[in-house]
């Protein structure tokens, strides 16, 4: 039966996508055109590919919808390349933490989901006399030092802290507080010796 059938397909659909390809079922079951859809299908090695798939109407025996024909294409490539922009279009271009837009939607997003008992912590972090080694090793030089201060800091904080560039040499650190005032002393103390390293270029 319909329902045996639908057992024997679902297993091959990624476990977030399976409410979309059960929803589709279904239409087909009511006699309807299911929608256009992209879900990741399970290849015989058993890693997933993103898939889309186009369907005509059903065809009826009387008024029992019987089969379908649809189009399948591997879309992979296409999902990895919008992801990569995606991810780009949130990134400073020269030193890939956030940019200033994203990293405020970020900080509001956080704000606004943390309730009244979470507590959050603000960096602004500079670099003294950055403007002086723009004009006197060149902007070459500059970019290059912007780009390591970046991976310092990140190196520092776990994944999912908010960091971005505010514009220039302005770094922002936004996280939620844990562990108490030490811990966070503890920390500016780990990334202020981190960024005082000398940096060769």
């Amino acid at each position: 039966g319909p329902q045996r059938h639908l057992s024997d397909e679902i297993k091959f659909i990624h476990p977030e996508d399976r409410d979309v390809f059960e929803a589709a079922f279904l239409d087909f079951h009511e006699g309807k055109e299911p929608d256009y859809l992209e879900m990741r299908v399970m290849r015989g090695d058993g890693t997933y590919i993103w898939c889309s798939f186009l369907f005509n109407k059903p065809d009826y025996i009387g008024n029992t919808p019987v089969s379908i024909i649809g189009r399948i294409c591997d879309i992979t490539q296409e999902k990895e390349e919008k992801e990569k922009l995606l991810i780009k279009s949130k990134q400073d271009l020269l030193t890939g933490v956030l940019n200033k837009g994203t990293m405020e939607r970020e900080i509001r997003r956080a704000l606004k989901g943390g309730g009244s008992t979470r507590q959050f912590t603000f960096w602004m972090m500079d670099i003294d006399h950055f403007k002086y080694v723009n004009d006197t090793f060149g902007h070459v030089f500059g970019d290059a030092l912007l780009r390591e201060t970046a991976r310092r800091i990140q190196k520092k904080f776990k994944e999912g802290t908010i960091i971005g560039r505010a514009g220039g040499d302005e770094f922002i650190v936004f996280m939620e507080c844990q562990g108490g005032l030490e811990a966070l002393e503890g920390k500016l103390q780990e990334v202020h010796q981190a960024l005082c390293r000398p940096f060769s270029y």
